[in-house]
């Protein structure tokens, strides 16, 4: 039979307690878990453009048209910012339409909240089985 990994510690009074160790069942032993937030992916939708890309530009309002008034004329012309597009690539995501995660910076992974990212936890105390006579069925 394999030894059983064990935990001890010192309690106040100078009794040692130990405490039987068993793989984490939230991580499998890894001490990592994947990260909620990307689900593992180590991206997230793009919180500026909200996943789409671009945005409005700012210049023309979407209409891809500047109106200019030099000599007291209204004259429309392609919009210089957007190039007569109506909208820009989102700065953040550069048009990607996701950004590295900000939880788990990419990684994909983080450390488990159960265990700690040690992969061990305590196993619980020890229960006395229940003996199979009911106190309430027993006729003497």
């Amino acid at each position: 039979m394999a030894n059983k990994p064990t935990q001890q510690k010192t309690s106040k009074s100078g009794r040692t307690k130990t405490k039987r160790m068993i793989t984490c069942p939230s991580c499998s032993g890894t001490g990592k878990r994947n990260c909620g937030r990307c689900l593992g992916t180590g991206n997230e939708t793009c919180h500026r453009c909200g996943g789409s890309g671009h945005f409005t530009c700012v210049d023309c309002q979407g209409s891809g048209l500047e109106e200019r008034d030099p000599i007291g004329r209204i004259l429309k012309e392609r919009c210089y910012t957007c190039q007569g597009a109506g909208n820009q690539p989102c700065s953040s995501c550069g048009g990607s339409r996701v950004e590295t995660c900000s939880k788990c910076g990419g990684q994909r992974k983080i450390k488990c909240y159960k265990c700690g990212g040690r992969g061990k936890i305590a196993a619980g105390p020890v229960k006395p089985k229940k003996s199979s006579r009911s106190k309430l069925g027993v006729v003497k």
